[in-house]
């Protein structure tokens, strides 16, 4: 009897004020594993990691990126100009030096966000994501007969290894020859002093060069050298000698040497590229 007198009174008060009076809910403290029932659903209480609803996958502490590389082995730069510093952490003034495009390291200690690094240069910690184990993601890859223009992967990656420093890219020029010998010495760690003269033409190499410190000259192959065909009244090229053979016949790769931007890897017999009266360039 009580109770419905008091549910009359209730009833009144909302008709003669309009208010509404909600019931503070009781709180629960719920584990997982526990189950709530009510009149609408059956839920199951889960573990407190909690979905991205984005993504559809856990969200966690863990970093949002995947390492790419490995205590112990090589890795490559796949950024420019990475900051190397003294601790594992970015702190004011303690860079002590850049890393470049496809530089290599030597991976040492991991830390959460950044990794120790050695080269030959200097030892420091840099960001792991500007780090990768994988070549085929830092070099070109390029495949005997086919040809790179300014929009191949292939030509970009080889650009930007050389910092584009001819401006085949910018230009948006199909790969060119002098641009696939410089990047092949780069990776030979080869460095040249070379003169301030330009532009570094084939047929002008061997002028250009002569009397540069580490530059010897030779009408005979050598592998390592670059072969130069000056032109003679037909265009110029230079390839790179892979191999020299006992009987003199040579392997060499080179680019552009029958079209723009294709990559060639040929044989030649001693007389045949004795017909083109090479100059073989080598480097110390």
């Amino acid at each position: 009897m009580i109770n419905a007198f008091f549910e009359v009174v209730k009833d009144l008060w909302f008709f003669a004020f309009g208010v509404t009076l909600v019931e503070k809910p009781i709180p629960l403290t719920l584990k997982a594993g526990d189950v709530v029932n009510d009149a609408v659903t059956k839920t199951e209480v889960k573990s407190e990691t909690k979905a991205d609803s984005r993504i559809g996958t856990p969200k966690s502490n863990s970093p949002s990126y995947a390492p790419s590389v490995a205590a112990g082995r090589l890795a490559y730069v796949v950024k420019d100009s990475v900051a190397c510093v003294q601790q594992p952490s970015h702190i004011f003034d303690t860079v002590v030096g850049f890393l470049s495009y496809g530089d290599e390291v030597m991976v040492g200690d991991m830390g959460e966000r950044l990794v120790h690094v050695d080269t030959p240069k200097f030892s420091g910690w840099v960001e792991t994501e500007a780090l990768s184990d994988d070549r085929k993601k830092v070099f070109p890859n390029l495949v005997p007969g086919f040809s790179y223009n300014a929009s191949s992967e292939e030509a970009f990656r080889l650009r930007r290894y050389i910092k584009d420093e001819l401006l085949g890219h910018e230009l948006r020029l199909p790969l060119q020859s002098i641009e696939f010998i410089i990047y092949t010495l780069k990776r030979s760690n080869v460095t040249i002093a070379w003169p301030n003269e330009r532009p570094r033409t084939p047929g002008t190499w061997k002028t250009i060069l002569r009397g540069v410190a580490g530059v010897s000259m030779s009408i005979e192959p050598h592998t390592g050298a670059v072969f130069e065909y000056a032109g003679n009244g037909t265009p110029g090229f230079l390839g790179y000698v892979l191999e020299v053979r006992p009987d003199k016949s040579i392997k060499m790769a080179s680019v552009g040497r029958i079209k723009e931007g294709e990559y060639l890897v040929e044989e030649f017999t001693s007389d045949e590229w004795k017909e083109w009266r090479p100059v073989y360039i080598s480097f110390a």
